[in-house]
């Protein structure tokens, strides 16, 4: 191949090749110190991985690795962040030394892991090698927490946003211990705080008596799993939480996903929460609301607007008319429910609604066909008066949407895929 190649002709080939990393790193194109400045951008969150589902093993580190440590190579300054999604320690310990000793990364850094006894802080040495990130994201597939995470987060003095995904059952104690007294200011700077767990009270709690932490998250995003199909789960520190960020939350999200295999800790001293007053946040623009139980849903959403004295920018209900143990609609009550609450009700209070109808998938084609045509009946003129005044947008979307087995067999469906774009990863873990 020739040293100079038409502009076009190379923009088609790295448009050819972007969406897999292997022929990415692979290609002369790039491994030459051809790659034009245009296409920089493809480096700027490199996604890694190394795992193996069965017989098919996929890892791309190797080739990323060489080309980074080339001195060919000409877009180590472009790079900003990084996926790393690495199933053995010492492959991810070479790729967080190569990172560091050739990018200076200042935007996402995304860990997922199957490994259990892995420290972040100490061993990898996180936060001195990657100081300077603004967003992090941390998903584990495997049982436990890693060592020191709380130390890990109050380390990171420019963190923008935060992230947790994880399935664990196990308690959060150990691993988020109360600090002793501090004089320094910590997360100075977080505004994003995004969780995706069963009990999320917990780490709502450590945070605020996190000695020199003062709350001003901007937006909250929270999935909580669960196996209890009413009220709002284990989100019994929720309610302090949105007190101290009162005056800087703009935007909510808080999600129960019904989660069947999910056993509640014995012992636990955290509630099942039935009713949630989030009457306080006078600054609040958007929120998002979903549960399988419609009253809860319902209450929470008009309670709030009885006390607010402007119009919401944007409420968002998304509705699970599932009756989870017997996968049956009832589309009925849930009408009817929502009829009963909203209908000729808060019209001024609120400037856009979305109604989404989630329509689980589950493999058996027609049920779930019955299914996704019983949630487009249920949304046809569900709402009169709103949709009359144009203030009503609704659709349905299809997914599974609760997991009977571990998160490990959702992420296996987005992670080790060479040919997911990795915004379409984040979007679709809702890190974007």
């Amino acid at each position: 191949m020739p040293t100079v190649l038409p502009q076009e002709l190379v923009d088609y080939i790295l448009d050819f090749l972007h969406t897999s990393v292997p022929s990415l790193t692979s290609s002369s194109l790039v491994c030459h110190a051809w790659l034009p400045t245009t296409r920089y951008h493809l480096f700027r969150t490199p996604v890694l991985y190394q795992v193996s589902f069965g017989r098919s093993p996929k890892d791309n580190t190797a080739p990323f690795l060489h080309l980074l440590d080339s001195p060919l190579c000409t877009f180590r300054h472009t790079i900003q962040g990084c996926v790393l999604n690495i199933q053995r320690k010492t492959v991810l310990r070479r790729c967080v030394d190569a990172l560091a000793k050739h990018a200076t990364l200042t935007g996402t850094l995304l860990i997922t892991h199957w490994l259990g006894d892995i420290d972040l802080t100490n061993d990898l040495q996180i936060p001195h090698k990657f100081s300077s990130i603004q967003s992090f994201v941390y998903s584990t597939l495997g049982d436990t927490w890693s060592g020191n995470l709380a130390q890990l987060i109050v380390s990171l003095p420019h963190l923008e946003s935060l992230s947790i995904f994880t399935n664990i059952r196990k308690d959060m104690h150990g691993t988020l211990p109360i600090q002793g007294q501090q004089q320094q200011v910590v997360l100075p700077n977080l505004r994003k705080l995004r969780l995706r767990m069963s009990n999320p009270s917990e780490l709502l709690h450590w945070m605020l008596l996190l000695p020199g932490y003062t709350p001003q998250i901007e937006t909250l995003d929270i999935i909580v799993y669960n196996n209890i199909s009413t009220g709002w789960g284990l989100v019994g520190a929720l309610a302090p939480f949105l007190v101290a960020n009162s005056n800087t939350l703009k935007c909510l999200s808080l999600k129960l996903q019904y989660n069947l295999d999910l056993q509640l800790h014995h012992g636990s001293e955290h509630k099942v929460i039935q009713s949630l007053d989030i009457g306080s946040l006078l600054n609040l623009r958007h929120l998002t609301l979903q549960t399988h139980d419609i009253d809860a849903l319902c209450q929470t959403a008009t309670s709030f607007l009885d006390g607010r004295p402007h119009a919401l920018e944007l409420l968002t209900l998304n509705l699970v008319p599932v009756i989870s143990r017997e996968w049956s609609y009832d589309e009925t009550h849930t009408r009817a429910r929502l009829r009963e609450y909203l209908d000729q009700k808060y019209t001024s209070k609120v400037m856009l609604l979305h109604i989404h109808v989630l329509c689980p998938i589950h493999g058996h084609v027609p049920s779930d066909e019955d299914k996704f045509v019983k949630a487009q009946n249920l949304l046809v003129d569900i709402l009169p008066v709103w949709e009359n005044m144009g203030k009503l947008r609704v659709g349905t979307v299809q997914g599974e949407q609760w997991q009977t087995d571990s998160l490990e067999k959702i992420n296996k469906t987005i992670w080790g895929c060479p040919t997911v774009p990795f915004t379409r990863v984040l979007t679709r873990i809702g890190t974007l």
